[in-house]
């Protein structure tokens, strides 16, 4: 019989056929920490001996760390996908992994907010001066008071920027679709002194944000730049950017503000409802 690399090779092979190659590498990930977990528990690495009682133990372990829910999906649809693969091709009976829950009853990680001291604190850490600390402080800003998605932010432009009437036109990269978003006094100042200095970059871009090389900056150097100024002001995590959409909701909802605006902030009305009930009870939401 093959070995688990050989089946798992054979696997990506397949799956590559209709797949892109991101999901084929997060697939590739997810698997490999599993398989790394049943050799550090001292259990076989064979195909056959991966049982329910193996996968639960590994998720079980892996959610103590406090992990999200849509990560905790991922992770065992990678198992599982792996393992339909083999049981469709006779290589196994029957998929282990197919009567587990994809949705976890407890672990869940808390509503994630950052309190406004937080904030101040993360501000309080940036160069007072430089073009990259602007720019940081505006995006850290705008996030926390717009609740802008990362992509968005990347999307765009210096003609988006309306300073004179405080707001953005703010783009849809999957529908195109433009909306209005207002700019507050938080983020209006750190957006303006930005700007000024932007302006004075010739650049082929007219990329409102732009990072080294004067390219359009990218997600992950969004995410990657607030953990760095995060870990310095010595704040908790909480699923960073994704806090700072969940923090301007509750913002809102405390502030009476409408409800279907702000429902439409946080994802949909039902996640709305769940996150103030969570927030108000104290409780864990896993948003």
């Amino acid at each position: 019989m093959k070995d688990i690399l050989t089946l798992l090779k054979e696997y990506e092979e397949n799956l590559g056929k209709y797949r892109s190659v991101e999901t084929v590498c997060s697939q590739h990930h997810e698997l490999m920490k599993f398989f790394t977990w049943l050799s550090l528990s001292g259990r076989q690495l064979d195909v056959k001996s991966i049982g329910r009682q193996e996968i639960e133990s590994y998720l079980a372990e892996y959610s103590s760390l406090e992990i999200t829910a849509g990560t905790y999906r991922k992770s065992l649809g990678a198992i599982r996908g792996f393992l339909e693969y083999l049981r469709e091709n006779e290589i196994i009976r029957e998929n282990p992994a197919k009567r587990i829950a994809m949705e976890r009853s407890r672990g869940l990680r808390p509503l994630g907010v950052y309190s406004e001291t937080e904030i101040e604190r993360i501000l309080g850490v940036l160069p007072a001066s430089g073009f990259g600390a602007l720019r940081e402080r505006s995006i850290i800003t705008m996030l926390y008071s717009t609740s802008l998605w990362r992509n968005e932010l990347v999307g765009l432009n210096i003609c988006d920027a309306d300073t004179a009437r405080h707001r953005l036109t703010v783009r849809d990269d999957r529908s195109s679709r433009e909306r209005i978003v207002a700019v507050g006094d938080m983020a209006y100042g750190p957006l303006v002194s930005y700007l000024k200095e932007r302006m004075k970059i010739d650049i082929p871009t007219d990329a409102l944000y732009i990072c080294q090389g004067n390219r359009r900056i990218t997600r992950s150097a969004i995410f990657n730049r607030m953990q760095y100024w995060r870990k310095k002001a010595q704040v908790d995590a909480r699923g960073l950017v994704t806090s700072f959409r969940h923090e301007c909701t509750r913002r809102l909802v405390e502030h009476r503000a409408c409800t279907e605006a702000a429902g439409k902030l946080a994802g949909g009305e039902k996640r709305l409802a769940a996150a103030c009930d969570a927030h108000r009870e104290g409780k864990l939401w896993n948003g």
